[in-house]
């Protein structure tokens, strides 16, 4: 069955029949994307005193994982805070060594410690991963305090899964609204969707539709014109 949001959209209904354009692992890709830039790490990179050798073993990484993870963990033990991040995540994942919850933690505290605000998140992960709900909302909140929508965004998902009462709902719902408004188009479409389907009242229900279609026409404007530049580069290698 179609989405009627996503009727007007005829370029995304050729291709993604069953799905609606938010859904989509391309859109979902671009609000990573977004929130992923509103961290530091940019920042941190550029003012790494071994900045070089995080650069060339980030791209080593990318081809072995395995030998990347060695040099990371030196560059970490160094004072490295972009690596400490990198230690966490590998140790997270499994990528490169074994995967060690214990260790991420460590890392990731250490990396948040100094200043990083993406280690807030992947404790939050870590976290919701026990899971253990109290300690998600208490790395997360910090950063709700600051206004940073990813936060908001992450404790609000947070929320939402734990059980469902009107006050987690509520505090929810709360969270989104703030995200959306600081321009998180997948916090957007997180609310309008549950909103429509009367997670927060019936009397929100056709908000939750004007909020849906708004965030897929935006999600149409982002993948839309991620996919003509692609089309563009390879238009010009040719």
């Amino acid at each position: 069955m179609k989405c009627i949001i996503c009727r007007p959209f005829a370029w995304f209904r050729e291709r993604l029949p069953a799905l609606c354009i938010a859904d989509h692992p391309e859109a979902q890709a671009k609000f990573m994307s977004w929130r992923g830039a509103k961290t530091n790490d940019r920042e941190l990179l550029e003012g790494d005193p071994q900045r070089e050798a995080v650069e060339a073993t980030f791209k080593l990484r990318k081809r072995d994982p395995t030998a990347a993870f060695p040099q990371f963990l030196a560059l970490a033990e160094g004072g490295s805070v972009y690596s400490m991040l990198c230690v966490g995540w590998l140790y997270s994942q499994g990528v490169g060594v074994a995967k060690d919850t214990v260790e991420a933690e460590r890392w990731n505290l250490l990396a948040l410690e100094r200043g990083s605000k993406r280690a807030r998140l992947q404790l939050a992960d870590l976290y919701l991963a026990r899971p253990d709900f109290d300690a998600c909302a208490m790395i997360l909140t910090p950063g709700v305090d600051e206004h940073w929508a990813p936060a908001m965004y992450a404790l609000a998902m947070v929320k939402l899964q734990q059980p469902k009462t009107t006050m987690q709902r509520e505090s929810a719902r709360v969270l989104l609204e703030e995200a959306s408004a600081l321009g998180d188009v997948g916090a957007q479409w997180a609310l309008g969707r549950r909103m429509a389907r009367g997670w927060f009242g019936w009397r929100r229900i056709p908000r939750g539709f004007r909020l849906m279609s708004d965030a897929c026409e935006k999600t149409f404007t982002l993948v839309d014109g991620n996919s003509r530049g692609r089309e563009q580069q390879e238009a010009n290698a040719t």
